[in-house]
């Protein structure tokens, strides 16, 4: 698994996702790199840190790898 939990910067308690080379997938409606979904993108700017956590989590279990 990909550790992509940096450190906070500046006053933001809670790092996006974004691994800086994005690859969206317009048919999956989500990045191939950090796992979120285009709505989650265009709201993590306005998000609150809850929410930021809840989309970090879901992104995370779409990257994750299958173990199946």
């Amino acid at each position: 698994m990909t550790n992509f939990h940096g450190p906070p910067l500046g006053d933001d308690p809670v790092v996006s996702p974004c691994r800086g080379t994005c690859r969206y997938d317009a048919e999956a409606g989500q990045c191939l790199d950090c796992g979120r979904l285009g709505s989650e993108i265009g709201e993590w700017t306005a998000a609150d840190a809850a929410r930021r956590l809840e989309i970090r989590a879901a992104a995370a279990s779409r990257i994750a790898p299958d173990d199946g």
